[in-house]
């Protein structure tokens, strides 16, 4: 048995396999559970993960049963209610999950920055693919001057109503 406590930046704690093997090196082999133990307000809160075999290329590996579903999965999540258990289970969602879904996502660059953010971090930059950024970046750009030039037609709207209203209040 081991413990292991890892905090994600969306205020929930998660366990990962990953974590748990480099810890143990060699002594992960052995294992059966996973002791998490969660300090929250002073309080200890112990939570059990089964160790399951998955069935991967040539053999098998060790991955966590989730509690809930006992699917196997390589990491596991605990929310609000500090219970472990799997991505679908818990309701998580990543930080893109979120914003794809929102409605602003394709109106105000979101997705944009989001494949520039992906190609930029991808491996193997080939003359091609740096051409692809950077039509990218002027599709980025150019769409940021758009709305800048929108924002300030609709602002100066506003304040030539803003100065009739005030001159009609002031006569």
């Amino acid at each position: 048995m081991t413990g292991s406590v890892r905090r994600s930046h969306h205020d929930r704690h998660d366990l990962r396999v990953q974590h748990v093997r480099a810890a143990l090196g060699a002594g992960f082999r052995e294992l059966h559970v996973v002791v998490e133990l969660v300090v929250l307000a002073g309080v200890v809160i112990r939570q059990i993960a089964t160790l399951v075999q998955k069935p991967s290329g040539r053999g098998e590996h060790s991955v966590f049963a989730c509690p809930l579903c006992a699917k196997p999965h390589s990491v596991l999540y605990s929310g609000a209610d500090l219970r472990l258990s799997c991505a679908g289970c818990s309701g998580y969602r990543t930080r893109r999950q979120k914003e794809a879904s929102r409605s602003d996502w394709e109106e105000n660059g979101h997705a944009l920055e989001d494949r520039l953010f992906r190609g930029v971090m991808r491996k193997g930059h080939t003359p091609t693919k740096i051409c692809r950024l950077r039509a990218v970046v002027d599709e980025l750009v150019n769409g940021d001057h758009d709305r800048l030039a929108s924002a300030m037609q609709t602002t100066s709207a506003a304040l030539h109503v803003a100065d009739a209203e005030i001159n009609l209040a002031a006569h």
